[in-house]
């Protein structure tokens, strides 16, 4: 057996000499106990077995706070901690109906799923359009960020195009710093896109992202059919919007740039349209990370054993306070 914290025995030296007074208090006054009290008719009294009971009790305290153990076992601790932004194209060319009813409804779903079967990891939420929008900050609170993907509708947004640029931008800005020993040994970024994309080079951004060690994980929503852009009103209803030149715009899936996103960041692309549907595919990859050897650490993991001794610690000194003589009548009482 070892000791932790050897440091505490150190307090036996007062205890004891704690002890040896008590003692010597005791044996003073034996004879005036024996007087008040009437030993002899209490059957398992033994005063000296009380006083060391609760000597042994004290000493046992003592010996569980130095920190006994009885050896030490090899324990390699790794920090899978994953931080997860689902990051979701909420614009007008999201409402296309190639996916049903909707690519953006389709979208929504997908996350609620993965959400669920990711539960205990931190995930957040960022909506974008023309700017990102946190809808709902890193969390481990599955039914709030569930509640938060029901609510999201492009018409919430006043600016309704697409923006890459601004939207990466604001999902770096809401990874918390490291922290303490361990860095998260993975993040990510899930975006969901039909591809369109009418924002300013990112490439700043993008070195941000692989200096950050944050992975993009692109999903592509949508088919190869051209369909038109609609804008749902407040009553649900679907109303088809027109370009500059007053013809209907149409929406053309392209994913180019998520493919190049996720293989800059050493992430990984999937595919979302009537014939894939990647949940499993991404949580598989998700799963599939872990900690590098960098963010691992072999500690030594003891097996203490302070527990039962704090056990037999209170069982001596409940069992002390039962040996207690009886007390005479008052006639044979003497006068001290």
């Amino acid at each position: 057996m070892g000791l932790l914290y050897p440091i505490w025995l150190l307090a036996i030296l007062p205890v004891g000499a704690l002890c040896f007074l008590v003692f010597w208090t005791y044996k003073r006054h034996r004879i005036v106990t024996e007087r008040m009290f009437a030993p002899g008719k209490r059957k398992f009294y033994k005063p000296s077995l009380r006083l060391g009971l609760r000597l042994v009790s004290v000493l046992t305290l003592l010996l569980v706070l130095a920190g006994p153990h009885l050896g030490w076992q090899d324990e390699t601790l790794t920090n899978r901690q994953k931080e997860i932004y689902f990051l979701l194209d909420v614009s007008n060319s999201m409402n296309c109906s190639d996916l049903k009813p909707s690519r953006l409804s389709k979208s929504k779903k997908l996350i609620q799923q993965m959400a669920q079967n990711l539960n205990g990891e931190k995930m957040g939420l960022i909506a974008f359009t023309d700017y990102g929008y946190t809808t709902c900050p890193l969390t481990r609170d599955v039914r709030m960020l569930n509640l938060f993907v029901n609510l999201l509708e492009t018409r919430q947004f006043g600016n309704r195009g697409t923006n890459y640029r601004k939207a990466l931008n604001e999902c770096l800005n809401r990874f918390p710093p490291s922290k303490g020993l361990f860095r998260p040994s993975k993040r990510f970024i899930v975006m969901f896109s039909d591809g369109e994309n009418f924002s300013d080079p990112y490439q700043s951004v993008l070195n941000k992202l692989k200096s950050s060690n944050i992975r993009v994980i692109g999903v592509g929503v949508g088919t190869e059919q051209r369909c038109f852009v609609t804008q749902i009103d407040e009553n649900g209803n679907a109303q088809r919007l027109f370009d500059n030149k007053g013809q209907v715009a149409i929406s053309k899936f392209e994913d180019t740039q998520l493919r190049i996103l996720s293989a800059e960041t050493q992430g990984k692309y999937f595919r979302f349209d009537n014939n894939n549907n990647p949940e499993i595919e991404i949580l598989d990859y998700l799963n599939r990370q872990s900690a590098s050897a960098s963010e691992t650490l072999l500690v030594k993991q003891e097996y203490n054993v302070f527990i039962p001794l704090i056990g037999f610690s209170l069982l001596c000194w409940l069992v002390s306070m039962f040996i207690l003589p009886e007390k005479v009548n008052k006639k044979n009482y003497i006068n001290i």
